[in-house]
């Protein structure tokens, strides 16, 4: 993809950095790229499609983390692509998920592909990460990759069936390594 697409989300999202003390961008192009390997190893999603939702990946976090307007998302990258963002933005912050597992259970697979790409992202950031916090990721992340797992990574895919099976295991794979690291560290 276009290196002006990663040239944009580095512009807006500057010095920002996650938790983990990860560079935002970083996170979103990592979520990106994995999403686009993996719809390409599959091949059942192209031309315009992935197109759509690797921008989406790309940004999903663009108007949940940044004071970037929706207008410009739409000039830069299309409409299209700025709904898949705002499906995937939760309005009610890291204090209430319910809303938004809610939403994104009702979400089209498009939607949650770009989802499990971005858990795919951050748990396998937490699992390698040296400096995570162990009682975060014990009271906080843990407990909501267990709703994800009962809630998302158990949808059924009709149109992307063996893209969401590679990156469900992906995603639980990388859920078991931090449970270890983190029983490890009691």
């Amino acid at each position: 993809m276009p290196k002006k697409d990663l040239d944009f989300i580095k512009n807006i999202f500057r010095d920002k950095t996650d938790l983990s003390g990860r560079l935002s961008y970083d996170h979103a192009w990592d979520t990106a790229q994995y999403l686009r390997r993996q719809a390409q190893k599959f091949k059942e999603i192209s031309g315009r499609d992935l197109r759509v939702i690797y921008l989406a990946a790309l940004g999903h976090d663009l108007l949940e983390d940044t004071s970037v307007r929706p207008e410009r998302i739409a000039k830069i990258w299309g409409e299209d692509v700025l709904k898949q963002i705002r499906k995937l933005t939760n309005r009610q912050g890291d204090d209430d998920f319910s809303h938004y597992l809610a939403k994104l259970k009702k979400s089209s697979e498009e939607t949650l592909l770009i989802k499990f790409a971005d858990i795919y992202s951050n748990v396998r950031n937490s699992a390698g990460n040296r400096r995570l916090d162990i009682r975060w990721a014990r009271s906080f992340w843990l407990p909501l990759l267990r709703k994800y797992q009962k809630q998302l990574l158990t949808r059924k895919f009709r149109k992307y069936p063996s893209t969401a099976e590679a990156m469900k295991r992906d995603i639980e794979k990388n859920i078991r390594i931090l449970q270890s690291r983190i029983r490890n560290k009691k």
